[in-house]
């Protein structure tokens, strides 16, 4: 599998979280102390771009989109995505928006919330977006807007549920770990002679 890359991974600590505002335009005007310190990007140096100019390369088009119609509905959405930091490294990050509007109900600015991922859930996610950067590269952002249309449906979910899926199936999975022995097999064999 192709690693994209460029630096080494870091990880956000949970409970932690990056704070970044921006404008309706999605151009960035606030980020909080600990964006700065765990990016390494000084201030002046992110505001006034647009939020686009820390996504990583192995982030898809098709999946921006997603975040970008979700934004024009003023909708929040969680997804896994992966930014740069200033030195080429690079964090998984789970995605929480607020729409904050005016006295008057426009849409004045919007605040994102960069949260730690579940560790488990990279994986699959890491593989499913090489996957629609390839089919992007290879043919076309509509054809891989088709194949993710196609993923979901076979999952029979959004790409939002598919990404609360995979942190559901690691919420399970550490559950099924935390049980004694006597507990994993009773429970093994409960499913079994159902």
């Amino acid at each position: 599998m192709t690693n994209y890359a460029y630096g080494k991974e870091i990880f956000l600590e949970p409970g932690k979280d990056i704070v970044c505002r921006f404008s309706p335009e999605l151009n960035i005007e606030y980020i909080n102390d600990f964006f700065k310190d765990f990016s390494g990007f000084e201030i002046h140096e992110v505001i006034g771009l647009s939020v686009d100019a820390m996504k990583h390369p192995s982030i898809p088009q098709t999946i921006n989109n997603i975040i970008e119609r979700a934004i024009q509905e003023e909708k929040n959405i969680n997804l896994l995505l992966k930014n740069e930091t200033k030195n080429g490294d690079y964090y998984w990050f789970m995605t929480d928006f607020k729409f904050n509007h005016d006295k008057d109900g426009k849409l004045r600015s919007i605040t994102y919330y960069r949260k730690a991922p579940p560790k488990s859930s990279i994986p699959a996610i890491e593989s499913l977006y090489k996957k629609l950067v390839d089919i992007e590269r290879h043919t076309s952002l509509e054809v891989a807007e088709k194949y993710l249309s196609g993923f979901l449906e076979e999952h029979n979910m959004s790409m939002a549920e598919y990404t609360a899926s995979l942190d559901k199936a690691e919420e399970a999975s550490g559950h099924f770990a935390n049980l004694s022995k006597k507990e994993k097999k009773k429970s093994t064999f409960s499913k079994l002679f159902k």
